[in-house]
């Protein structure tokens, strides 16, 4: 199998009509019926413009500047509904769910400036992040007269801003969100993601870019650590996909929307709070299955798809990454299907005491509110889904009934006939495993099952195989 960390060759993906998954939609979005949406993946994005992490950079002289607004707009769920929301744009651009992710490498001084243009005070919290400053002073709660908390981070009014800067110690995965009235504005959509890539090179290490040793099995200067001189945190650039998992109250959103006269926060809101929708980067399953900037999904444009391909000691030795981070107010059981996760950082400390390894092989990944979580995946084929000599007996086309990711075979990378009038998707005979909340309640779209807090794992057959 041919590794392609350079990926001169585009990605599997991106050589597949993924985004025939959700077929109505894109009829639709062919016919102009659905208005295009404004996200371009950056170069680095993980698998190109279809999956993956899509980070978004603004360095200069060994800084990082960030614009976001805090605006309003709406989202659409699987099940017709559109719902209103706060949210993060970047720069001067459109309303998106989650917030853009800002990518910063270790070392850099960071500065995001946050225009408010909301009808309510807001702020920016970065939690796990130390020493910020908001225009110079330090990020202190805000209290009244009283003594009665306020915000977390001084408050912005409507149409001010406010520039917070500090430096990015350390790598991992963080979030950020607003610190004010937190239990109505990070429902209400304002969060985001920032990744803080490792910089600095040890001795011996040859790649300075992301400090590890390129001599080791299997790496090259295509590939990452996500921690600092820890190659057990090394993984596959270029399976590199997040997962921001949150839930809405629509009765909430309903009750902000028609707020009119006042300022609107959660002392306002006395029905009782019941979430009935689930999301992982702002979609609710099957929309969790489009691509990165799906044209049907304007204001939603982030994938939850991971796509992996078999280990193989030789061609494909490293992980996948996935990146968790839980803005709800609970915790989701996040379960994926086939093997295991391998959880090595939390909260962007990376899971070692000295010489022992602490990280853990995860039946389920939960994530507690406003934390993350790294963790690296492996498709093993245990079971040689590729050979002739597996036990299972193909079903005669007459008494089977095919589904669209029916692929005519048991096998990996093959294809058989199906019966006519099926359209399938596994095109290159690839596999689909379901990721989802083990808590089966989530897993809804307002109650109607299979759909909320579920996505897909996607194994594609080896690059050198009659499909790559």
């Amino acid at each position: 199998m041919a590794h392609n960390p350079d990926k001169s060759r585009p990605p599997a993906t991106a050589r597949r009509h993924l985004w025939a998954v959700l077929g109505i939609a894109s009829l639709l979005a062919f016919a102009g019926l659905v208005p295009v949406g404004s996200i371009t993946p950056s170069a680095d994005a993980a698998t190109g413009a279809t999956s993956g992490v899509v980070c978004n950079r603004s360095s200069a002289n060994g800084q990082s500047n960030f614009l976001l607004t805090a605006t309003d707009g709406y989202v659409t769920v699987p099940d017709g509904n559109s719902i209103y929301m706060w949210g993060y744009a970047y720069g001067n651009g459109a309303f998106q769910l989650p917030g853009p992710t800002l990518c910063v490498t270790e070392g850099q001084r960071v500065n995001i400036t946050l225009v408010n243009r909301l009808s309510v005070p807001t702020s920016l919290q970065l939690p796990g992040i130390e020493d910020v400053l908001a225009d110079g002073n330090p990020s202190a709660p805000a209290f009244d007269s009283t003594g009665k908390l306020l915000s977390l981070a001084p408050p912005i009014g409507p149409g001010g801003s406010t520039t917070y800067s500090f430096t990015a110690d350390r790598p991992g995965t963080f979030l950020y969100e607003s610190g004010t009235d937190p239990q109505l504005q990070v429902q209400m959509g304002l969060f985001g993601t920032l990744i803080v890539y490792p910089a600095a090179a040890a001795p011996g290490q040859a790649d300075a870019a992301y400090a590890y040793d390129t001599s080791s099995p299997g790496a090259n200067p295509g590939d990452r650590p996500v921690y600092t001189g820890e190659p057990g945190s090394i993984y596959s650039a270029s399976h590199e996909y997040g997962l921001t998992l949150s839930e809405v109250d629509p009765d909430l959103h309903v009750a902000v929307e028609q707020a009119t006269g006042h300022v609107f926060t959660s002392a306002d809101y006395t029905a009782p709070y019941h979430a009935r929708y689930f999301m992982i980067n702002g979609r609710s399953f099957p929309d969790t299955i489009a691509p990165n900037g799906a044209p049907w999904l304007p204001a939603q444009p982030y994938s939850a798809l991971s796509e992996v391909q078999p280990f193989d000691p030789a061609g494909n030795p490293l992980p996948a990454l996935l990146r968790y981070v839980s803005v709800g107010v609970t915790t989701y059981p996040f379960h994926p299907h086939s093997n295991h996760e391998r959880v090595i950082g939390v909260d962007a400390h990376f899971l070692r005491d000295g010489t022992a390894d602490l990280s853990l092989e995860k039946f389920a990944i939960v994530v507690n509110p406003s934390s993350t979580q790294d963790a690296t995946f492996a498709w093993t084929n245990t079971e040689d889904y590729e050979a002739s000599g597996v036990p299972v007996a193909v079903p005669e086309t007459l008494n089977l009934t095919t589904g669209d990711f029916w692929n005519g075979t048991p096998y990996l990378g093959k294809t058989g006939p199906l019966n006519p009038g099926i359209n399938q998707k596994t095109e290159c005979g690839e596999y689909y495993h379901v990721a989802h909340s083990h808590d089966l309640t989530q897993a809804t779209n307002y109650g109607a099952s299979f759909g909320g807090m579920l996505t897909l794992i996607r194994v594609d057959p080896p690059e050198d195989s009659s499909c790559g």
